[in-house]
C-alpha cells in the first residue's frame, strides 16, 4: 500500500484513420494533446477513471 507504480506514454493516438486504408497503407497520427497514464498500488482508488 505504499508503493505507487505509474506507467505513461509521451504522446496518444488520434482517434481517425488515416492514409490510403489498404493492407499497406493504414494508421493514426501522434496527438500531442492526449496521453494515457496508469497508476496502481499506493493507496489510489481502484476503478477510478479520469477524462
Amino acid at each position: 500500500d505504499e508503493t505507487l507504480v505509474i506507467w505513461g506514454g509521451e504522446f496518444g493516438r488520434t482517434s481517425y484513420s488515416q492514409g490510403k486504408l489498404t493492407a499497406d497503407n493504414y494508421g493514426r497520427d501522434h496527438h500531442p494533446r492526449c496521453f494515457s497514464i496508469w497508476m496502481a498500488g499506493g493507496g489510489i482508488k481502484p476503478g477510478t477513471v479520469y477524462g
